[in-house]
């Protein structure tokens, strides 16, 4: 996992952790939980790291096993093992080494004397506030695991972890993130060159704009007739001629939009192939932010701070639709944080246009910037595209679509550019980063608190209900943590 991932990954997966309340009471200090290099550790910075390394561990799980069945009534990730290391015990080493990194961030950055902006200090306290005050009133009906807490702060609380704690762990990404941006950034001890992070953006994301055209009819079946589906082709052919020629995409897209139009009209009264057959899909957006600093989320596709969805393929009849779902390009929205994870900032647009809307509509606005990892809108189409000769409209067949595709070079807009550095700093030097951190802690001495609780063994016994839920804790988390504009 790269550098930014973890740390903010490690600020916001406790909140797929459940703990019970912990006794707090008796003559023992359970202030703290260990303590590395002599620095005693907070009970909750500990229970937050726990929380990422158990989030960690099901991934990796995952990962090892993409073919383990999680729906087994007596399924528990704890019988499972984490690059040969037992579940529980993998959580447990985690959790501490994330210890071991939060003092070796803070040491680090008084060493170098990094100075806080006023301004980001300001964004960071912010942020804290923000998400500990957090109405989650109600969300315990799907997430019972909140145990009824009204606010986000309440329910770290009722895990064990205070708002110093929190802040404690938000204030070590922060750092880490100016640390990073100290060693590899513009003006840095060893600033990446524009030239390499052209270089990789390029290699890795490319900016696209597309639409589909169904290959299902009106009663939402696959189209088998040759001649239905060569009529579909020859009309997508005709749009990306015109783009080569030198139209504008706006203007294809809204002529396409009229040819669904009167078509639908047709329809009313007619029941020929053509009118049933040449449905459109332009996939929504779906909004998934991403905890990383103005990045796309690991799906690779940003469409205005969005992650696309795939075209839609229910069985559900689109006669009455012609099976579009357009929607309005969206107003330039920023990706938060990281989204960051960001990322995840782009200003790029929706696709679709509404019938009504008398706006003219800019190319950018249909910019959709997508990762070579993207597995959206398929990794059939996300292979095609990455084939695909930049500077050019052409036509390819993927799941049930023909897409139109405008390939364009990401690189050519300096927006983009700006919007995508920290992640081409990332890949370029998130492992160099986290060279820095590790050797700075291997010789670090770690002793446990025996007079505290196992943390980490109190949220591998009463957290496996939450493991298979992606909650809206973890988006919210992730959304006001990407605000401070950084990660590892």
């Amino acid at each position: 996992m790269s550098v930014k991932r973890k740390i903010m990954s490690a600020l916001t997966a406790a909140a797929l952790a459940v703990t019970s309340m912990f006794s707090l009471t008796g003559c023992s200090d359970v202030s703290y939980a260990l303590t590395v290099d002599g620095e005693a550790i907070p009970s909750g910075v500990y229970i937050l790291y726990s929380g990422y390394a158990l989030n960690d561990a099901q991934s990796k799980v995952m990962e090892e096993q993409p073919d383990l069945d999680t729906s087994k009534e007596d399924f528990s990730f704890y019988d499972q093992t984490v690059g040969g290391v037992k579940f529980a015990d993998y959580v447990k080493q985690e959790a501490i080494r994330l210890c071991k990194r939060y003092v070796a961030v803070n040491r680090l950055y008084d060493e170098l004397g990094i100075e806080a902006d006023p301004v980001e200090e300001d964004d960071l306290n912010d942020s804290i506030n923000s998400q500990w005050d957090y109405n989650v009133k109600g969300w315990d009906s799907t997430l019972p695991y909140l145990k009824g807490c009204d606010t986000l702060g309440a329910y770290y609380e009722s895990i064990g972890v205070s708002k110093s704690s929190f802040k404690a762990v938000m204030t070590a990404s922060y750092k880490a993130s100016n640390i990073f941006k100290y060693y590899y950034g513009e003006g840095g001890k060893e600033e990446v060159p524009k030239s390499e992070i052209e270089s990789y953006l390029k290699e890795n994301y490319t900016l696209a704009r597309y639409f589909g055209i169904s290959l299902r009819d009106g009663e939402n079946e696959l189209i088998e007739s040759k001649t239905e589906l060569a009529v579909l082709e020859k009309l997508a052919e005709d749009y990306a001629k015109m783009l080569n020629d030198g139209d504008s995409y706006a203007e294809v897209y809204e002529r396409y939009q009229k040819y669904l139009d009167d078509n639908k009209e047709d329809d009313s009264s007619s029941t020929t192939t053509t009118t049933t057959t040449t449905a459109a899909t332009t996939p929504a957006d779906d909004e998934g932010i991403d905890a990383q600093n103005d990045e796309p989320d690991e799906e690779g596709t940003t469409t205005a701070g969005t992650e696309e969805e795939v075209p839609e393929e229910s069985g559900e009849d689109t006669s009455e639709t012609a099976g579009t779902e357009d929607s309005e390009p969206a107003e330039d929205t920023e990706e938060t944080g990281d989204t960051s994870e960001t990322e995840e900032s782009t200003t790029a647009a929706t696709t679709a246009a509404d019938d009504e809307d008398e706006h003219e509509h800019d190319d950018s606005e249909y910019d959709r910037i997508i990762s070579k990892e993207a597995t959206s809108p398929s990794e059939e189409f996300v292979k095609a595209l990455f084939e695909q000769k930049i500077g050019t409209a052409d036509v390819f067949k993927a799941d049930t679509y023909y897409y139109v595709v405008q390939r364009l070079d990401i690189t050519e807009n300096d927006e983009y550019v700006e919007d995508y550095t920290d992640i081409a700093l990332d890949g370029l030097k998130g492992d160099d980063m986290d060279k820095v951190f590790e050797d700075m802690y291997a010789n670090y001495t770690v002793t446990e608190n025996s007079g505290a609780p196992d943390y980490a063994a109190q949220q591998c016994e009463n957290a496996s209900s939450a493991l298979s839920t992606i909650s809206m804790i973890q988006y919210y988390s992730q959304y006001y943590s990407s605000l401070l504009g950084g990660g590892y």
